[in-house]
Parts: structure tokens; sequence; C-alpha cells
């Protein structure tokens, strides 16, 4: 075999050959997965960042849908206090200007009285309902509440409209009677609202026994002969804040507010109405089961506390009008009455004169010092006197604590004289 030229090429090495191009696909294998990792960072990222954008969306959305509900909650408390105030003013607008008698006087006093008591119940109902707690359900008289929801209201309405009631006694639903008078308030003023020229309101209750329902219904209908509604407006009249007044002449909460009460209670609600005429609102609730029908007789108010016109009584309260009534009252009753306007002239009457204080009583939510801060500041001072908390809020942990510390009592506002003299007459003894 002939041996090969020197000249002659020696042929390639496959397996370096082999080796290189393996490195170089490898070469491009890891700058493709380098590649693709850094896009697939940025693309986490990016997810990441609408996540958070997503997140802080929603949470945006939640703080909106809160505030709306706030905003809901806040226009219906107000539109019923200021049915409520209407009330007391036109009553105390009517004792200022007309010579009545006595018993027109104590009726109005009355009529006074019944609307701060409804006042105080929707404000513990707004208490009850932030803190998710139900209404209080009851046997209620149909007859009764429809008599005092109209004697309450009836100095709001012009003269040239006729009130008349058909409700017998013996009608009794199972419910929260403070929200029934709701209703029929908010139905007999829509009513009112929509016979600026007059007309005649009537009221009528009466039994009945629906078809292929089991128990027996109480059916209450509020009618009108005012200018009534158009089909559109019928459609509507249920929305929340829909209305046809003019501005700073409704809410359009009313309705609504009725409506949700009434199915709240298990019932039905239903309006019929036409233009020209008037309106009719029909409400049916569950009857009552049978029961007690006498009212309770009502209690006599408190003799004169022992020993009151010895006892000494430091009022703090932050609130002149509050502070002036109670003051007021004290002193009718006989008590020695000093006022203190809030926590640090408190905590200097003490200082002062300590020893000659036999019960303080003490508002728990003031601004600066407040019950809380003031009590322990009293304590602090020497106070040894019992001391009675009252508040229009329920004081939550603020007065669990105080009570812990050692406060006596508790009492939520608006306090009824008769409870707070028997309260007074409770400390003092002991």
């Amino acid at each position: 075999m002939p041996e090969s030229s020197p000249n002659t090429p020696e042929a390639p090495d496959l397996s370096i050959t082999g080796a290189v191009t393996c490195a170089v696909v490898a070469s491009l294998i890891v700058a493709m997965v380098l590649r693709w990792t850094h896009r697939l960072a940025e693309a986490r990222a990016r997810l990441e960042a609408t996540r958070e954008e997503r997140d802080a969306l929603r949470e945006q959305l939640l703080r909106s849908q809160k505030l709306e509900a706030v905003g809901q909650l806040a226009g219906g408390v107000a539109h019923d206090f200021n049915n409520l105030l209407g009330g007391i003013l036109s009553n105390a607008h009517y004792l200022q200007s007309s010579s009545c008698g006595a018993d027109v006087r104590d009726e109005v006093l009355d009529d006074i009285r019944t609307a701060v008591d409804r006042g105080a119940t929707l404000c513990g109902q707004l208490l009850a309902f932030s803190r998710h707690r139900p209404s209080e359900y009851s046997r209620v008289s149909i007859a009764e509440a429809v008599a005092t929801t109209v004697r309450l209201h009836r100095r709001t309405f012009d003269p040239s409209i006729r009130i008349e009631i058909h409700a017998p006694a013996g009608l009794y639903v199972q419910a929260s009677r403070a929200e029934l008078e709701q209703v029929l308030m908010n139905l007999c003023l829509n009513a009112r609202d929509a016979m600026k020229d007059g007309g005649q309101l009537t009221i009528t209750a009466r039994s009945i026994a629906p078809e292929g329902e089991d128990g027996a219904r109480v059916e209450v209908e509020v009618s009108d002969t005012g200018r009534g509604m158009d089909a559109r407006t019928v459609e509507r009249a249920f929305e929340p804040f829909y209305t046809t007044a003019g501005p700073g002449e409704g809410t359009g909460l009313g309705l609504s507010v009725a409506y949700g009460i009434v199915h709240s209670h298990g019932g039905t609600l239903a309006l019929d109405s036409a233009p020209g005429q008037g309106c009719r609102v029909r409400f049916v609730l569950p009857a009552a089961p049978p029961g007690e029908d006498e009212a309770a007789e009502p209690a006599s108010p408190p003799p004169l506390p022992e020993g009151a016109k010895e006892t000494r009584v430091l009022v703090v309260d932050d609130e002149p009008l509050v502070l002036r009534a109670t003051q007021r009252l004290l002193s009718a009753a006989g008590f020695r009455v000093t006022a203190a306007p809030g926590g640090e002239h408190a905590l200097a009457e003490v200082r002062d004169h300590g020893a000659s204080i036999d019960v303080v009583v003490l508002d728990l939510v003031m601004p600066g010092m407040d019950g809380e801060a003031t009590y322990r500041a009293l304590r602090a001072a020497g106070l040894t006197a019992p001391v009675l908390l009252v508040s229009g809020f329920d004081g939550g942990q603020r007065l669990e604590r105080c009570l812990a510390a050692g406060a006596e009592s508790f009492l939520s506002k608006p306090v009824e004289p008769d409870d707070l003299l028997r309260e007074l007459d409770r400390l003092t003894r002991r």
C-alpha cells in the first residue's frame, strides 16, 4: 500500500468538530434560556403589578361602596329625624303662639315627648344595625300605632287636608313598633306632600285571610286624593333616592324604607296610583298570635329621693343644652347641683370640694378629656363618691373599662328623668 505524501493534508478529527458544535448549541440554548427567563421575570413582574393594581382597584371599589352605604344610611336617618323634628317644632310653635288650655297643652307636650322617644328609638335601631343585632319584635296594636302616628304629625298637615281613620281595636301584628310607626309616618307624609291643594287622607285597617296561605293577616291601606303618579313613577317609586320633588323637598327614601321594613317583617307592600286619581298604598303583615290585649299600667313617677336636699350632685357634660336641662331637673327635685362643662372643670371641682360631693353624673363621650380619662382623673384626685355614667352611645370598651375600674352604673341617653332620679336615689342610699 503506497505511503501518503508528506504534503497531503490530514482528515479532520470528527470528535473535536462534534465537541465544538455541541458547545455552540449549548451556548445558544443557554442564551435562549436566559432570554426567556428574563422575559418570564418581566412577565411575572407585570402580572404582579397587574394584581396589585387590581387589588388596589378592588379596595377602592369597596371603600366607594362603603361610603355609598354610609351615605344612604345617613340620608335615611336624616330623613326620619327631620320628620320627628318637624313634629316637635310645630308643637313647640303651637305652644308659643296659642293661649291653649291645660288639657291641650298637656296633649301637645305628650306629642313632643312621643317624638323624642321615637328619636331615641331610632338611635337605638341605628346602633343595633351597626352591631348587626335584630330589631326587637312584640305584639303591636295597629289602632294604637296609627293613632300615635297621626296625632304626632297632624299639626304638620294643612288644615285643608281631612284625615279619616278606620282602624278597629283588636288588630295586632308581631312587629317592631318603632319600625311599624315609621312605615305609617312615611306613607302619611308622602300623602300629605301629594295634596298641596288639600284633600283627604284615609287610613284603613282590616283582618284578611289570603287564599292559599296559612294564618290570618292584617292589611293596612293608606290612601289620598292627591295628584297621583304616572306609570313610570309608580314603577320606580320604591327605588332609593328616586323622587319627583324639587331640590330640598324630599330625599326619595320614604317609600323605599317602608318597603324594606315591611318585607323584613315577612309582609308585602303594593302601590296603586294614576295621574289625578290619588294614590293607594297597601301593606300586609302576619297577624300576631293571641295574647293579652290590656296595656300595661304606666309606672308611677318615683317619689322625691330621701335626703335630696342634703345631696350634692356633680353633673359633667360638654353639651350646654343637656347640662342646663339636667341641672334644672335635679334642682327642681331638691338636689344641690354643680354643673361642670367638661373633664377639666370637674377635676378642678373635685380638687377643691371633693369631700362634699355625694354623687357624680358623668358623660362618657366628650371631646378632649373624655369620660374615661375624667373618671380616672377624678378617682386619682381622691373622689370616693359613686359615679353614674351616661352616654348617647352604648359605650363599648370604654364603658366596660370604666365599670371594671369601679364606676357604679350606666344610663343611656336620652335619660328618662324618672330613671335618673331613681338611680341617683339608689346610689345615694349606698
